[in-house]
C-alpha cells in the first residue's frame, strides 16, 4: 500500500531544499508517494493576502 506524503514546498525557503535529499530517499526506500503543494510566501506572511479589497 502506497502511503501519500503531502509536501508543502516553498521555493524561497532554504529548509525546503535541505529536506529534498531525504524526501527523494524516502520515495526510493519506502512505499511513499509525494503530493507536492506549492506554498506562496506572501500568503504566509500577510494574513490579508486572500481577502478581497472590494
Amino acid at each position: 500500500m502506497t502511503l501519500p506524503l503531502q509536501l508543502y514546498w516553498s521555493f524561497r525557503s532554504p529548509y525546503s531544499y535541505l529536506v529534498l535529499p531525504r524526501i527523494v530517499a524516502l520515495t526510493k526506500d519506502c512505499d511513499v508517494s509525494v503530493e507536492l503543494r506549492i506554498v506562496h510566501p506572501a500568503a504566509l506572511r500577510n494574513p490579508d493576502y486572500f481577502r478581497s479589497k472590494f
